[in-house]
């Protein structure tokens, strides 16, 4: 996936980002938008929700 991700990113001259480097801004959207922090816990697979928290938490 990620060979397809930055062939795409040079196709469209999109800013250099790895594909894992999207995490962060997904999980901050969906923050955003009210979704539960438990809820981005499993579709990170993060065993605890304090990694989650402190990651991607909103200081």
């Amino acid at each position: 996936m990620s060979n397809q991700w930055r062939d795409i990113v040079r196709q469209h001259e999109l800013p250099a980002i790895s594909f894992h480097g999207l995490r962060h801004p997904y999980a901050s959207l969906m923050l955003a938008k009210g979704v539960n922090i438990k809820v981005i816990q499993q579709q990170f697979g993060h065993a605890n929700i304090r990694d989650t928290l402190n990651i991607y938490s909103l200081h």
